[in-house]
């Protein structure tokens, strides 16, 4: 059984950290638009950060302490915390236009 975790753990973290990073890189690599504003950035950069902090927690709790079910249920999260943050903070802090 906990091979069967070790390997959804590790799975789930590599989906969830590459769709995490990319999107986080692309924020602080990329080019600008012409409707990005600080905001945008900072929204983006915040919810990274957090993202990125619960893998790392996530880490600590499975092969740190072999916790595998939480830690796969906290990777799991990460990214559904990282779009939940981005679209609020987006829809609280700027502008959007439903075009």
């Amino acid at each position: 059984m906990e091979l069967i975790l070790r390997f959804g753990y590790y799975g789930v973290t590599g989906i969830g950290g590459s769709l995490i990073l990319f999107f986080w890189l692309g924020n602080l690599l990329g080019a600008s638009s012409a409707g990005d504003t600080w905001r945008h950035k900072a929204i983006l950069f915040g919810s990274g950060a957090l993202a990125l902090s619960l893998l790392l927690w996530s880490y600590r709790m499975g092969p740190g302490q072999g916790q595998w079910l939480g830690a796969a249920l906290v990777s799991a999260a990460a990214p559904l915390v990282f779009a939940a943050l981005v679209f609020g903070g987006l829809l609280l802090f700027t502008n959007i236009h439903w075009q």
